[in-house]
């Protein structure tokens, strides 16, 4: 279930409203057929919000991120309903359609969003040891902006329950970051996300005005 995905709110306001009216913006000019942005991607967008801040990432550079965790999953409207919608584990051939998502993306919003948002789009499942996708980069190769929502999109969707799986717990969720720290994901990523989770226990997901 989705309980305990709890990132805190001191990034949130009518700019985050802003960014996801914009984001249903690019989805209806591309005729998307998805929920863009969705309940997940709002999820992502937030936790990488609050990851950007703690690192460092000026009010902007915020904006960026949020703008392409809302759209990172974008490219999913040109992957067959019936993959996405599959109870078991994907096959290679399946597997290999979804992995395409990232390029799909991007090119359907390049032009539209900034850079480091596209950057953010195109890259979020790329790994820090390179064994990512679609470009196989690694370390510093990979755009900071795309390593923040990697590492979002990862705990998120291990907190949320799948047609193929259960959700994970939340201490579940941050053995596998602490375990995939240099590997899947940069480790200096993940304390900032750890923090942003457990830095207040008590609110559920919420945009809060300012």
């Amino acid at each position: 279930m989705l309980d305990a995905i709890e990132p805190p709110t001191l990034w949130a306001g009518h700019r985050f409203e802003k960014l996801a009216s914009h984001a249903r913006d690019v989805a209806a000019r591309r005729a998307s057929s998805l929920e863009i942005p969705d309940a997940h991607a709002m999820r992502v967008a937030t936790l990488s919000a609050e990851i950007a801040r703690r690192i460092g990432f000026c009010r902007r550079e915020i904006d960026t991120v949020v703008e392409g965790a809302m759209l990172h999953d974008l490219g999913k409207m040109r992957v067959p309903r019936e993959i996405l919608a599959q109870r078991r584990p994907l096959n290679a051939e399946e597997y290999a359609t979804v992995k395409k998502h990232p390029d799909w993306g991007a090119a359907l919003v390049d032009g539209h969003v900034p850079q480091p948002a596209l950057r953010a789009i195109r890259h979020h499942h790329e790994w820090w040891n390179g064994g990512g996708y679609p470009a196989r980069l690694a370390g510093y190769d990979i755009p900071v902006e795309a390593r923040i929502v990697g590492i979002a999109d990862a705990f998120v969707a291990m907190r949320e329950e799948r047609p193929y799986r259960p959700s994970k717990s939340r201490q579940a969720a941050v053995g596998e970051l602490q375990r995939n720290a240099g590997t899947q994901f940069d480790p200096a990523l993940v304390d900032p996300l750890i923090e942003s989770i457990v830095a207040d226990e008590s609110p559920r997901l919420r945009l809060v005005s300012r």
